[in-house]
């Protein structure tokens, strides 16, 4: 009687464990194919528009990590990645405004910097609804007067 319990139990062990490494197998071949039905779904046209939208935002961070280079090179950050934090790189544009109204770049630094300046000037809030302030405009002003924008839409 004790052996044909043992021999029970080790085949209820064995069941339960092939159900376990079965479902576990399932559900990781089930989120994978998820995945792939996901970009199988996307036509050649979306995949070719995604990659071009990927492209350029790599081109403006790319752009951005040259003008922090140049901007280190002349002492004026330490900033190695992307800029996080808005108040800094609010005071980093106008020390680059002020530095382009010098003339202290080269022609190639200054469109780089251009490009810079013109990423963020739509990303700047004019506007506090909270408060009903208006936000950023000073350095928005002398954004557009650098560009030589009259506005930006």
């Amino acid at each position: 009687m004790k052996m044909s319990k043992k021999i029970v139990l080790i085949a209820l062990a064995a069941v339960l464990l092939v159900s376990v490494v079965s479902g576990a197998v399932f559900s990781i071949n089930a989120t994978n194919t998820t995945d792939y039905t996901v970009e199988a779904t996307m036509s050649p046209e979306e995949e070719a528009e995604l990659d071009k939208k990927n492209q350029a935002v790599e081109a403006k961070n790319e752009n951005d990590i040259k003008a922090l280079e140049i901007l280190r090179g002349l002492n004026k950050t330490q900033a190695t990645e992307l800029i996080q934090d808005k108040e800094e790189d609010c005071k980093l544009m106008f020390e680059i405004c002020d530095m382009i109204k010098n003339n202290e770049f080269t022609t190639e630094q200054e469109q780089i910097m251009k490009n810079y300046l013109e990423r963020r000037l739509m990303l700047l809030d004019n506007y506090d609804e909270e408060t009903g302030e208006e936000n950023d405009s000073a350095l928005i002003s002398e954004i557009k007067g650098v560009l030589n924008y009259e506005s930006y839409n």
